[in-house]
């Protein structure tokens, strides 16, 4: 088999050059460091549905089952909870009744639903911002009393009350002699003591007031007795008692199902058969009744006349919606406007489905967060994005962006909610994420981080817009400057508020306060102009009681263009007296062209003649995880204050805002690195200088309430960081090797020890054709032309297999592949795989790996005319899978192996891994072989570099779209699926990477045709049955792909999807290169062999 080498890419960039570096990186790359005990000598992951067994020996201070005290520090809330203004509220729209309430019962958690809320290392991650339209939020896949703290510490700050759940499946059973963990968890908690009290109402109070944890969920789809309900019911009345005894707030969220005699009852509204369950005024267990999804005006009429006649509120009761089965399509939302019955939102199992489904416009990390923030003020503000114009009551609406740009809004029916009521007021518009973490208009960290409870106080209103007679209209909302939040800079954290484009006037109303001032306090705004000196702004105020005057002050021109200018003035140079409430704050813009930008990163109100006892930290312990060899990971827990038994210190009480984090190596300069509230931190990839000495301290300080003011560096003792986290990537010294020719292979980190093996193998014949023992490389030659893996067996008796990282070829001739960056895919009409019986083969360059929930796309046949499952499995779907586990074998499967599905044979990963490259996983940046087969019988095989590794399988449920019955309305029959190479999808990412020699056939190749079509084929060369084959060596001025293949016409283009809505493509559509200016062709090294 000749190879002959590739040299050139042909590259389809991506129009915003910010995604191009993005990676589909949803959950972090570096390990899961938190909550593992030692068990056997083996470290074990906590189950927290087994809260029954540790429940006794759980107390506040002792953390349960052997597990750290620097790893429960990541579950305290260190914010004390705020409360929201009442007195001298006031709000966008008249007609939206103020009292009315929204539950949000949604995960805050990435796709393995391992990290939840905790700190890490990526920019991707669910930072939900609009805490000002919820009054609470269920945390659907946290455990009962594990919140982590970046959760609860932006409810706090925010009013927002916040919750755990226990899941329980539909239809079971509960009761003393139910051996399920959900049945023991409740009826252990409602253990009687002789006297005929609640043994355990009192802990667990006090533990929930410990971490800061106000209700408790239940997903209370069981069956029981009576008698076990009203044991359940009084309990729960009994820990509402005792924690208001202990000065906390103690909820109850039920789901409306299991009724007061313990029998499933749906969709009945309040009456008699829950009166127990929900409760009176005087007798409350339930505090937010959520009603299942089928609710009707009748139900909501009865439910808030039979609320009132129990003297509770009808805003108690939660109209349900589930988003996940059913995105915001209801038909009865005036309904809901019309009545007295708050909002509920249920959505889904491992991430909030808007977060979920932010996938719009690619699955690129920078891309989803975009598409997210965007989802959220959509669903929120209305489609206008600005909650004084609101488009008419939609009953139709999906979660696609597209379609949300004309959806009322959940602001139809709330008004939003803010607890800034006290001085000194600063936010830094930080969303809790970034690409890099600044202090001071700097970048102190140059790595993408997520910690949640860094979030500041962000906008009330996103975005409360009005012209010069303050007004917003439909005529005059496209006047307005565009005001976003952006990760493109930050002045602290890793985001500003970024105003930018035309407007003739326009005044953003930004942050709803009640703020006592006196003339002496200063307004303040750090903003930064990237074009141009003029800032064409003024800042106002409004007071409490007229918030239509405005007192306002010029902004004045920016010292320098794109640096960073501070503004400061006294109140009284506002007009301001002393005793005066601020009630708004805002930015009037006024005469901007198309290129105007400000970036604000910071805007304050200060009292300059405040000072805060700030206490210095000190360090309690250091636990080095892992030594690089340039860098280290680390954890710290710290504390202002001693605390003993259930004590818990709120960081107010030791005059602190937040804490940051400092490094320093010997004889280096040091580095902050990150900041949090919590008091422990946790740090990916601090940076070691290498050749200098691997002495290093850490260090810790407290920053004031002000933010400008704060404590010295704590500092630990310097410690020597041990080498123990090994990186055995190879590396080969050339990218094109000749039959004889000599060459080199060794590990990327210098610092690596000796293997005891290298070990070169043919692909094919699994023939050891060359190794070296004790060695750092190995250098040989080889003779004969093909593809060889790499083993590795490392000094610590690990072994490290790199497929088909030699090539071997006497050919050097040059040719073009196609690179491919999500969101983009190469489309091939459906006319090319006509039938059930086909091969598909491609060459793949995968830049890196960063998979969505179930991996990345590699194939896929499907058509977006269809709705869920269909629309996104489809015919047929090539994937490299994250790691998983197996549920039928239980076989844990490591990252990038392949997996071939087809319809018929169930979609998930999960269950189905019949047709997985078992042992066989796809290295980035080399070069694999990939072919797919199905032949007759319906056999499937998967070929990689020309060896089978997957099959042969008989399949004899594999079909297609075309045969399913007529009468499947889930199948758009006037449709057709078109192959897609790349691409992003449901739960999939997209490739970034290089593709070539695109072949697809009309039948199932033999193994001996496979080894040929690996080295391509000339145009005289091309086989009968080789319906549609791309070189990518030419195409035409509007980026089309000639097809080489035997079907005439059938050309394959670049393309991406556009407006879709995670499971629902009912609005989506492919956007070709035609209308994308963005995209151009551009040439690179590359060294695919044929």
């Amino acid at each position: 088999m000749f190879l002959r080498m590739k040299n050139t890419i042909t590259t389809i960039a991506v129009a915003l050059i910010s995604c191009m570096t993005a990676t589909a990186q949803r959950t972090p790359k570096h390990d899961f460091d938190f909550e593992k005990v030692t068990v056997g000598g083996e470290k074990k992951e906590i189950n927290w549905k087994d809260l029954y067994r540790f429940f006794d020996s759980w107390q506040p201070g002792t953390p349960p089952c052997g597990l750290s005290r620097i790893d429960d520090e990541f579950f305290i809330s260190r914010q004390r909870p705020l409360k929201r203004i009442t007195d001298g509220d006031y709000q966008v729209r008249s007609d939206v009744e103020a009292k009315r309430r929204m539950f949000l019962w949604t995960p805050l958690d990435d796709p393995t639903t391992k990290w939840k809320a905790l700190p890490r290392y990526c920019f991707e991650g669910d930072n939900f911002s609009m805490w000002q339209y919820i009054d609470t939020h269920g945390n659907w896949s946290a455990p009962w009393l594990r919140v982590s703290a970046g959760i609860s510490d932006a409810a706090a700050k925010n009013g927002v009350t916040v919750g755990c759940v226990l899941s329980v499946p539909w239809d079971a059973e509960v009761g003393d002699t139910v051996e399920t963990s959900y049945s023991q968890t409740l009826m252990k908690l409602a253990e009687r003591n002789a006297d005929g009290s609640f043994r355990n109402s009192l802990k667990l109070a006090r533990l929930m007031k410990y971490y800061g944890i106000n209700a408790l969920g239940v997903n209370s789809e069981f069956n029981t007795d009576k008698a076990t309900m009203m044991r359940l019911q009084d309990f729960f009345l009994d820990v509402h008692h005792k924690a208001k005894d202990i000065g906390w707030t103690f909820e109850l969220q039920w789901y409306d199902v299991t009724d007061d005699n313990g029998e499933l009852s749906l969709d009945c509204g309040l009456g008699e058969q829950n009166k127990r369950m929900f409760g009176t005024k005087d007798s409350i267990a339930t505090d937010r009744l959520f009603a299942n999804y089928n609710w009707t005006d009748d139900i909501l009429k009865a439910s808030a006349k039979y609320a009132r006649s129990l003297g509770r509120s009808p805003y108690d009761y939660y109209a349900g919606f589930d988003i996940q089965g059913r995105a915001w399509n209801n038909k009865h939302w005036q309904d809901l406007v019309n009545n007295d019955i708050s909002v509920g939102v249920w959505g889904a199992h491992s991430q909030n489905l808007l977060h979920q489904s932010a996938t719009d416009d690619g699955t690129a990390d920078v891309i989803i967060q975009k598409a997210y923030l965007l989802k959220q003020e959509l669903s929120f503000s209305g489609g206008y994005r600005n909650p004084a114009l609101l488009p008419e009551v939609r009953t139709d609406c999906s979660l696609s962006n597209a379609d949300l740009r004309t959806f009322h809004g959940l602001a139809r029916l709330l008004t939003a909610k803010s607890t800034i009521q006290q001085v000194p007021f600063v936010t830094r518009f930080n969303l809790g994420n970034g690409l890099h973490y600044y202090k001071d208009g700097k970048v102190a960290f140059d790595s993408k981080w997520y910690n949640l409870n860094t979030q500041d106080y962000l906008p009330t209103w996103r975005f409360w817009i009005t012209d010069e007679n303050d007004r917003t209209t439909a005529k005059n909302i496209g006047s307005f400057v565009n005001a976003g939040l952006s990760w493109d800079d930050s002045y602290t954290g890793g985001s500003c508020l970024q105003l930018h484009g035309a407007t003739k006037f326009s005044r953003i109303k930004l942050f709803k306060t009640r703020l006592l001032t006196q003339p002496s306090y200063e307004l303040s705004l750090t903003y930064k102009m990237p074009k141009g000196r003029d800032t064409h702004a003024r800042l106002f105020v409004a007071l409490k009681g007229n918030t239509s005057e405005y007192k306002e002050i010029a902004l004045p021109a920016a010292k320098r263009e794109n640096t960073w200018t501070t503004f400061k003035t006294p109140l009284k140079k506002l007009g301001l007296k002393a005793g005066d409430e601020v009630a708004m704050m805002g930015i009037v813009v006024e005469g901007t062209g198309d290129d105007y930008v400000m970036n604000i990163g910071e805007m304050a109100i200060r009292n300059p003649r405040q000072r805060f006892n700030t206490v210095k930290p000190w360090i309690k312990e250091i636990e080095v995880m892992r030594g690089w060899n340039n860098s280290v990971d680390f954890k710290m827990r710290y504390a202002s204050k001693e605390e003993k038994g259930d004590e818990k210190t709120y960081n107010d009480e030791v005059g602190t805002w937040y804490y940051e984090i400092y490094f320093q190596q010997k004889g280096r300069p040091q580095q902050l690195l990150t900041a949090t509230e919590s008091w422990a931190a946790y740090v990916i990839g601090a940076p070691l200088a290498e050749g200098c000495k691997r002495e290093c301290r850490f260090g810790v300080r407290a920053v004031s309430p002000n933010g400008q003011q704060g404590s010295d560096i704590a500092w630990s003792d310097y410690r020597m960081i041990e080498y123990n986290a090994l990186n055995s990537t190879p590396a080969i010294d050339r990218e094109r090797i000749k039959p004889g020719e000599t060459f080199t292979i060794y590990y990327k980190d210098n610092m690596m020890p000796s293997a005891k093996e290298w070990r070169i193998i043919d692909a094919l014949t699994d023939k050891v054709v060359a190794k070296v023992e004790n060695s750092t490389s190995i250098s040989t030659s080889i003779d004969k032309e093909g593809i060889y893996d790499l083993m590795t067996v490392n000094g610590d008796g690990s072994q490290t297999m790199t497929r088909g990282l030699v090539k071997v070829s006497p050919l050097s001739s040059t040719s073009k592949a196609l690179k491919l960056n999500d969101p983009y895919m190469l489309t091939i009409p459906a006319e090319a795989l006509p039938g059930l019986e086909y091969s598909v083969a491609l060459w793949v360059k995968a830049d890196d790996w960063t998979h969505d929930k179930q991996g990345t796309n590699i194939v896929s046949k499907n058509s977006i005319a269809d709705k869920w499952p269909f629309n996104n499995w489809g015919d047929l779907w090539v994937q490299v899978c994250p790691p998983w586990t197996d549920e039928k074998s239980g076989v844990a499967h490591p990252a990038n192996e392949i997996m071939y599905r087809t319809m018929g044979c169930g979609g998930d990963i999960e269950g189905h891994g019949d047709m997985t490259t078992d042992g066989y996983s796809i290295p980035a940046g080399v070069w694999t072989h990939i072919m797919v087969t199905q032949d007759k019988e319906k056999v499937q095989r998967v070929y990689i570099n020309g060896r089978l590794v997957a099959g042969p399988l008989q399949m004899p449920e594999s079909t297609r779209r075309e045969l399913m019955p007529a009468d499947n309305k889930r199948i758009d029959h006037n449709a057709v699926a078109d192959i897609r190479i790349g691409g992003s999808g449901v739960y999939k990412a997209g490739l970034n990477g290089a593709i070539d020699d695109v072949q697809i056939w009309n039948r199932a190749l033999t193994a001996e045709e496979v080894l040929r079509c690996m080295k391509g084929f000339t145009d005289k060369e091309v086989p009968e049955g080789l319906s549609a084959y791309f070189t990518f060596e030419e195409t035409d001025a509007n980026g089309v792909f000639p097809n080489h293949g035997k079907t005439p016409g059938c050309q394959a283009r670049i393309m991406r999807m556009a407006d879709s809505g995670g499971e629902y493509t009912g609005k989506a559509k492919y956007v070709d290169r035609n209308g994308e200016a963005g995209l151009k062709s551009q040439a690179s090294t590359s060294d695919r062999p044929l």
